[in-house]
């Protein structure tokens, strides 16, 4: 299992929010294994970003609302990713495919009450 933030990267990103006289986050991002999440949240990431997006839509519901139980745990917040987005997510253009993912957008926030939902282009 290939774990994202870990070594040498990992240790500074943690030591610097550690020591940082501004308050910081160390996040783990586009994660789509439950064990590299918790083994981040472990060691004081205090946000994960759990990708179900290569998932049937129950099936990615189930995995976030996993994450979002082990993050709480940690006091840590979760952000979701219900699928993808038409477009570069980089340039905020409104796109008419994204009609697509408003009403399982609105799904996954009723049904789990994450910190925040993306998209991926």
């Amino acid at each position: 299992m290939p774990l994202h933030g870990t070594g040498a990267l990992k240790r500074l990103a943690l030591d610097t929010a550690e020591h940082s006289p501004a308050p910081l986050g160390v996040h783990l991002d586009h994660s789509r294994d439950l064990d590299e999440i918790t083994a981040c949240l472990e060691v004081s990431h205090t946000s994960v970003m759990v990708d179900g997006s290569h998932l049937p839509f129950a099936e990615n519901i189930a995995l976030t609302k996993d994450a979002v139980r082990r993050a709480r745990a940690h006091g840590a917040w979760v952000e979701g990713e219900l699928g993808a987005l038409p477009g570069d997510e980089d340039v905020s253009v409104w796109s008419p495919g994204w009609d697509a993912v408003r009403d399982p957008a609105l799904k996954v926030v009723g049904r789990l009450s994450p910190d925040a939902e993306g998209g991926t282009a």
